[in-house]
């Protein structure tokens, strides 16, 4: 992960992880907000998308 997500978290530096980015857009396109969820893989993950 990035140097800035890995201070913020308190690991190592160029840890493993992964980041999912969240973005809401309004009737006219315009951008509402934007969530971003950084985490540090420990172990083997599996992710499964319903939708």
């Amino acid at each position: 992960m990035g140097e800035i997500v890995c201070v913020t978290l308190g690991i190592p530096a160029g840890a493993p992880g992964f980041q999912t980015v969240g973005i809401t857009l309004n009737s006219h396109g315009e951008t509402v907000f934007v969530t971003i969820t950084s985490a540090q893989l420990h172990h083997r993950i599996t992710l499964d998308t319903i939708g």
